[in-house]
C-alpha cells in the first residue's frame, strides 16, 4: 500500500519534533543529586565529555564520573545522606541514583574502577544500595564498609553492619557480618570470609593517625549543602564584529612634472633645391622648304669675256652643234639640250 505524501509530511514533522526535544533536553537544567562536602586537593568531575573541577560545596549529578588526583580525597554527600568517601587516584561513576521527594532513594548504584572508597549508607531501605567493581558485586546489609580495586583485585572490608559479596556474573557470593573481616575477589575466585587479623589493607590509612577525627572516616549526619537545581547559563551571545571604517587611504604623493629643457642644436638649414625640369620629347615635324636659289650675276667685263669663254669650254667639255652635251666622261652624247632652253644662269 502506498502512503500518501500528506501522511509522510506528518512523520517527518513528528520526527523533527522529538529530534528538537532530544536537543532541547541538553540544555534543560540537572537535578543535583548530592555534593561535595570535604575537598582536597585535585577532584574533578565529568559528565558526558565536559570535565570540570569539584570544589567545596559543588553539586554532583547522575552519570557524573568523579576522579580524584595524587594524595587526593573527597567526601560526596547525597540528599538521603548517604555518605561516599574517595580516595587517592580512584574513579567512580555515580551510575543510578532515584530519589524519592518523601527523603528515599529507591535505588542507589555506584560503579567503582579503580581506587579506594568507603561507604556510608543512608536513610533508604538497604536493599536499594550496590556498589560494582569490575570483578564483584557489593550489596549493602549494615551500614559502614571499605571497598579497594587495584590491578584486578577487589578487597572489601567491613566496618560496621553486614555486606554480600558476589562474583561478577555468578552465583557465587559471601557475606561478612563481623567488624574487621574482608572478602577478596580476584577473576572468579573468592577468598573469605577472613579473619580480622587476616586483612591486609583498611581505609583508615588516608585519614591520618586520627581515624576519628577524618571527615573523611566519619560520617556527616547533615548534608548542609545548597542542592537546588541551578539552570545553566545560556551560553553567550557570539560578539558580532563590528566592521571598523576603513582608514582613507592617504593621498598618493603628487608628482612635480620637471620641465626638461632641450638643449640647443644647431640649426641646419636645408636649401631648397630647385625643381627638376621635365623634358618632354616632342615630335617636331620638318618642312623642307625649297627656296628658289638666286645666282648673282657676275659683272662681265670685257677684260674678263675671254677668260669666261675659256673656263666655260672647258667645265662644259666643249659644244657641239650650239648643244651642250652632259656626260661623265669626256663629251656628252645624247640628251643634248639646245643652249636656248637651259636655264639662266648656266646648269646646275
Amino acid at each position: 500500500m502506498r502512503k500518501s505524501p500528506k501522511s509522510h509530511g506528518r512523520r517527518k514533522l513528528a520526527g523533527l519534533v522529538c529530534l528538537g526535544l532530544l536537543a532541547g533536553g541538553g540544555a534543560l537544567a540537572q537535578t543535583p543529586i548530592g555534593g561535595a562536602k570535604d575537598v582536597q586537593k585535585d577532584v574533578r568531575g565529568q559528565t558526558g565529555s565536559k570535565t570540570v573541577k569539584i570544589a567545596l560545596g559543588d553539586q554532583v549529578f547522575q552519570n557524573e564520573l568523579v576522579r580524584t588526583g595524587v594524595d587526593s580525597l573527597a567526601r560526596i554527600v547525597f540528599l538521603d545522606e548517604t555518605n561516599m568517601s574517595v580516595g587517592p587516584t580512584s574513579e567512580v561513576k555515580l551510575d543510578k541514583y532515584v530519589y524519592d521527594p518523601n527523603g528515599d532513594a529507591k535505588a542507589v548504584v555506584f560503579n567503582a574502577s579503580k581506587g579506594a572508597f568507603r561507604f556510608f549508607s543512608g536513610n533508604s531501605d538497604h536493599s536499594v544500595y550496590s556498589v560494582q567493581t569490575p570483578q564483584a558485586v557489593i550489596g549493602v546489609r549494615g551500614t559502614v564498609y571499605d571497598v579497594k580495586v587495584d590491578r584486578g583485585v577487589t578487597t572489601v572490608v567491613l566496618v560496621e553492619g553486614a555486606v554480600n559479596v558476589c562474583v561478577v556474573n555468578t552465583a557465587r557470593c559471601a557475606e561478612i557480618a563481623q567488624p574487621g573481616q574482608s572478602i577478596v575477589v580476584r577473576g572468579t575466585d573468592l577468598e573469605g570470609p577472613l579473619a580480622p587479623g587476616q586483612q591486609a589493607w583498611n581505609f583508615g590509612e588516608f585519614c591520618g593517625a586520627d581515624a576519628s577525627q577524618s571527615p573523611y572516616c566519619t560520617r556527616a549526619t547533615k548534608l548542609g549543602l545548597d542542592l537546588t537545581p541551578k539552570t545553566p547559563k545560556p551560553p553567550p551571545a557570539k560578539a558580532v564584529p563590528v566592521k571598523a571604517a576603513p582608514a582613507k587611504a592617504a593621498p598618493p604623493p603628487v608628482r612635480q612634472r620637471v620641465q626638461r629643457v632641450a638643449p640647443e642644436r644647431p640649426v641646419k638649414v636645408v636649401r631648397a633645391k630647385p625643381p627638376r625640369r621635365r623634358y618632354v620629347e616632342e615630335e617636331v615635324e620638318t618642312y623642307y622648304v625649297r627656296e628658289p636659289a638666286y645666282v648673282r650675276r657676275p659683272v662681265i667685263t670685257p677684260a674678263i669675256i675671254p677668260a669666261i669663254g675659256i673656263g666655260i669650254g672647258i667645265g662644259l667639255g666643249g659644244f657641239r652643234g650650239g648643244h651642250v652635251v652632259r656626260g661623265d666622261r669626256g663629251p656628252m652624247r645624247g640628251n643634248s639640250t639646245p643652249m636656248r632652253d637651259m636655264p639662266r644662269g648656266g646648269m646646275r
